[in-house]
């Protein structure tokens, strides 16, 4: 009986130190799995930026620098980041689009335990062209599975295969696919993170759609339609992906 007691105690605490102190955000909005795989943070296959990312990406993959926002809204208005010059991902109809984003703890995992939740994320676009954020214009299903609170699944938020190497900073993908049909043009994209029930993390990005449709041939989640890496960050314009000195991880 005392061991069930310490055994319960133990699962209480880590359930309340776990949550007391949740954040993460989109940080790559085109993310070329296909070449740089799942496992590992690689910045030249990231071909896109969140909406005022310039700062993040300059500091790298996982830095804390207060880019996550803990509300239902944007991190940032449409435009107010305008003249920064963050890469803007370009998709093509019918993409398996990729994302990435960092950990920061929040896995369930050998390395943490399995009461870590994850209560979803969506993800919703706006109309072609629109210049507000009103992401009623779609709404898309990730392909990382529904996470089951209390089981070490890797579902959902949770998609993280090398989670335990860095719980801060491991590379953490979600893809899903455009529509085949989708109009070509400028869109904006919410990426919506559920931790705790109630408890939101919100990241928004603008994407141009062109070229010509193709059909996702695989239902792998993690194997994107795209071609070729871009060069984006071409070789020194790279952002670090190392933390500086001095940097809390939380």
């Amino acid at each position: 009986m005392l061991t069930y007691i310490v055994s319960v105690a133990a699962a209480v605490a880590a359930i309340s130190v776990l949550t007391a102190d949740a954040h993460s955000w989109l940080e790559c909005t085109d993310y070329d799995t296909a070449t740089a795989g799942s496992a590992t943070w690689d910045k030249k296959q990231c071909n896109g930026f969140a909406r005022c990312g310039d700062r993040q990406m300059g500091a790298g993959f996982g830095v804390d620098t207060g880019f996550n926002a803990e509300k239902k809204t944007c991190q940032c208005a449409y435009g107010s980041d305008a003249g920064k010059n963050i890469p803007t991902a370009t998709y093509t109809p019918g993409q398996r689009v990729c994302l990435a984003y960092p950990p920061k703890n929040h896995v369930a995992d050998t390395c943490t335990g399995p009461y870590i939740p994850d209560n979803g994320v969506t993800i919703t676009r706006t109309a072609v062209g629109a210049t507000t954020d009103d992401f009623s214009g779609k709404s898309y299903a990730h392909l990382n599975g529904v996470h089951v609170n209390g089981v070490v699944d890797h579902k959902g938020f949770q998609n993280c295969p090398s989670f335990c190497s860095d719980k801060d900073k491991a590379l953490c993908t979600m893809c899903f696919d455009l529509e085949a049909d989708i109009a070509p043009g400028k869109y904006s994209f919410m990426w919506q993170w559920e931790f705790n029930a109630g408890q939101f993390y919100s990241t928004c990005w603008e994407a141009v759609v062109s070229g010509t449709a193709r059909l996702v041939t695989s239902s792998a989640g993690g194997a994107p339609t795209k071609g070729p890496a871009s060069t984006l960050w071409g070789s020194s314009a790279a952002p670090s992906s190392s933390s500086p000195a001095g940097t809390t991880n939380s």
